[in-house]
């Protein structure tokens, strides 16, 4: 072997990216463990490469040569040391019938049988195995590298079979932990991570150590585990829990009082709540179940100002029967698509839109700020954006840029940008983006929806990052001919319009009406279809 082959070179780029990103956060014995790997022959570092890929489990000297073997045996990373249950684990079903046999245990049943009769049996083998050491380390290095828990080097597989390409820009390295002591609990606390007690998330959270902001970060993840496991504690200590983690939990707090029958509690909370609560969605949820809770306990409850409207259609469509637990419409198509349908076949252009269309069209008029020189934003290679995108710090950190592009789109310059930015970006993965829309359409959405629509939309995911798409509209109707629908009051459609549909059983969720309401003040024409089906038994 002359030249080194992908395998080969994978490994030595995951080991030297990791050792950039976080060589002062390794022991000494792991230092060494790197350099034996460096050292072996093309032909052993390959196969080593791709056995640190596979499942762990004992491998059989005779699925190599015996020089490989030799080597990695002499180099410390292999052993000898693999238990019969592993190696019975390992073999299939027709090896395990054979060893039963050897061994005058009856050799018929499923394998569940026969791993059973060898459970505690030796010597039923002389094929020789070994297992792999210092996987912890390869795993480590591969989190240092992709900064992601569930990436591993088939990106890099993905990217020379062209079915990915990455953005190219200059890493930025910065400090991923402060120290070692704070990397292995961060490791430990993510390998626990299934088995994770509410006490084990209040002393991650009480520490900080969170992890690098991105696919690593588990602030939000150790929240959300003590929120599930208050949720389902029926003691008082439930209730302790919500009470101490460092974000607001009125509404959840509530929940559990009311659960308890401990409404007039409840209520006291939410009162509480609602002077702090600063989303949207969530005061609308809070000042629902206070109205609730008030008329239960005969007190008041202050409203809210009210939401704006959007205006109202009705339509009537086919109900054809269920596909994939949702009813489904005229030839068979969810209520979205077919409402989607009705505008085709009238000659205008519609697009599902809902938050991964906004998404798409922020990602790529900002695309320009997501690889500016950001201190540890853009660590390694291997990114589709900063670690801060989707978040409210990607605005903060880039103040001055993110004003300017936005000036720029509310000066009317968004579909000049767009069309630059997507031929830059032409086939390469940007964080955000999907590619379930054409180029033309996606700038025919910018000119559609104007400045000041346009800008009510991608400011708002600025300020709140990614979860503020959630609730956006359904469809998107792009400017066009007016048209008439049959089935449709009132029938006449005129210029660019947004929709949110709504079949026979949906409710209007609280995401959906703040984002309503955000839309008519700013006048972009935004409409609620609400649908009225017809079976074609009735008809």
């Amino acid at each position: 072997m002359n030249e080194p082959s992908y395998a080969v070179t994978d490994l030595w780029e995951l080991i030297d990216t990791g050792l950039e990103n976080g060589g002062h956060l390794l022991a000494a014995g792991e230092m060494s463990v790197i350099r034996a790997v460096r050292t072996l022959s093309l032909p052993a570092t390959e196969a080593y490469s791709r056995l640190t890929m596979r499942v762990p489990q004992p491998f059989r000297d005779s699925e190599f040569s015996a020089e490989i073997v030799t080597e990695w045996l002499e180099s410390g990373l292999i052993d000898r040391l693999v238990p019969w249950r592993w190696r019975a684990e390992a073999c299939i079903v027709a090896e395990l019938r054979e060893a039963c046999a050897s061994l005058g245990l009856p050799a018929g049943g499923k394998r569940d049988d026969l791993l059973a009769r060898l459970a505690d049996r030796r010597g039923w083998s002389d094929v020789r195995w070994f297992r792999l050491l210092h996987l912890d380390l390869i795993r480590r290095l591969e989190r240092l590298t992709f900064l992601d828990l569930y990436r591993d080097r088939s990106q890099w597989v993905l990217e020379r079979m062209g079915r990915r390409r990455w953005p190219e820009f200059t890493p930025v390295v910065g400090g991923l932990f402060r120290d070692r002591s704070s990397f292995l609990a961060w490791e430990r606390c993510v390998e626990q991570r299934k088995e994770w007690t509410a006490e084990t998330c209040f002393s991650a959270l009480e520490a900080g150590n969170f992890g690098p902001e991105g696919g690593l970060h588990l602030r939000e993840r150790l929240i959300q585990r003590v929120c599930e496991l208050a949720e389902n504690e029926e003691s008082e200590q439930g209730l302790a829990w919500l009470e101490r983690l460092p974000v607001d939990t009125s509404i959840r707090r509530s929940r559990w009082l009311e659960r308890h029958q401990r409404p007039r509690e409840a209520l006291a909370v939410l009162r509480h709540g609602r002077a702090t609560v600063s989303d949207p969605s969530e005061r609308l949820a809070l000042s629902r179940s206070g109205k609730r809770l008030a008329k239960t306990c005969g007190e008041g409850w202050a409203p809210d100002v009210p939401l704006a409207s959007a205006i109202k259609r009705d339509v009537t469509l086919e109900w054809v029967g269920v596909s994939g637990g949702r009813p489904v419409y005229g030839e068979g198509v969810p209520v979205e698509e077919a409402v989607a349908r009705m505008f085709r076949d009238a000659g205008r252009t519609v697009l599902r839109a809902e938050g991964a269309l906004w998404t798409t069209v922020f990602a790529l008029l900002f695309s320009e700020a997501y690889f500016l020189p950001i201190p540890g934003m853009l660590p390694v290679r291997c990114l589709t954006g900063p670690l801060d995108v989707g978040t409210p710090a990607f605005a903060t950190r880039r103040r001055a840029d993110v004003e300017r592009i936005g000036a720029e789109i509310l000066g009317g310059g968004g579909p000049e940008k767009l069309r630059k930015s997507l031929e830059r970006f032409r086939g390469v993965s940007l964080a955000g983006v999907s590619g379930a829309w054409d180029e033309e359409a996606l700038v025919g959405v910018v000119e559609s929806i104007g400045p000041k629509g346009c800008w009510a939309i991608l400011s708002e995911i600025l300020e709140r990052g990614w979860p503020a798409a959630r609730g956006l509209p359904d469809l998107l109707v792009l400017n066009g001919p007016d048209v008439r629908l049959p089935r449709v009051f009132p029938s006449s459609v005129q210029g660019l319009l947004l929709i949110e549909v709504k079949g026979p059983t949906d409710a209007m969720r609280d995401d959906q009406a703040v984002w309503l309401d955000r839309l008519v003040k700013v006048k972009v024409p935004v409409n609620v279809w609400w649908v009225r089906a017809v079976s074609t038994e009735n008809r």
